[in-house]
Order: C-alpha cells, then structure tokens, then sequence
C-alpha cells in the first residue's frame, strides 16, 4: 500500500518562479547593462591601443556612454529643439508657410502653440517662396 504525502515546495521551486520579483528583475537589468557598458569600454580602449599601436589617429569623438546628456530644450514643447536643425516637409498646398509662419507668431508673443509651451524670443522669419499669398498669410497670422 502506498502512502502520498505532501511535500512544501522549496523556494527554488519552479512555481515559486511564475511570477518574476521585480526587484530581482531589475538587479538582473542592472547587471547586464553595466557588463555591456563595461565591454564597450574594453572595445573602445583596445580600439584606441590599436590605433596608436599603428599611427593612426585618435577618434576625434567618442561616446561611450559616460556622458552626462543634458535635457533636451525646446522652443515649442516636446516638438522643436532650441538647437539643432529641422525641416517642415510636405506636399505643396498643404500649409507648411503657414504653420511656420503660425509658430512664429506665437513664439515671438510668448503664447502657447496649439497647447504646447513656448520659449520667447526673437522671431526672423525669411519667406523665399515669392507671390503674393505670403502678404495675405500674414495679415491674417497677425489679426
């Protein structure tokens, strides 16, 4: 005859491990990101002793991760960085002077842009498609 018995499970056990610790997740993301960023570093250095091993030299630039990145600034919220560069593209007759132009307007008078914020400032606007539309663009932007 035989007898069953209950048997407590062990924290090793694989239905202790059906729902994952986040905190253990973490460490787990933790760890491994820094052997990545710590093997970049070993690849960056054996770059460079190869480099001057050869002549060549150094990498003007380098990111290796270690930098701080400032925050990002925008001239209109989360849509147009106060540095850098940018492009407005679309089909012709779609509005591109005009939201350009709309931007402008309201940096220049330190008003929000369609719910996002805006940083004041001096506002030059070089229209360079030529007829008679812009004219009227404007009126209407500064009524």
């Amino acid at each position: 005859m035989s007898t069953a018995r209950a048997v407590a499970p062990t924290p090793d056990a694989p239905a202790n491990r059906a729902t994952p610790d986040p905190i253990r997740a973490k460490v787990k993301k933790a760890i491994l990101d820094e052997r990545i960023r710590q093997e970049a570093h070993d690849q960056v250095r054996k770059e460079r002793a190869a480099a001057e091993a050869a002549g060549r030299p150094k990498a003007a630039l380098v990111f290796d991760g270690e930098e701080a990145l400032a925050p990002t600034e925008y001239l209109v919220e989360g849509l147009i960085p106060t540095e850098g560069a940018g492009e407005l593209f679309g089909e012709t007759d779609l509005g591109k002077t005009t939201v350009a132009l709309d931007i402008s307007v309201h940096v220049g008078a330190n008003k929000p842009w369609m719910g996002h914020a805006v940083r004041h400032g001096a506002v030059l606007f070089i229209e360079a498609e030529g007829g008679g539309a812009f004219a009227l663009r404007k009126r209407c932007s500064a009524a």
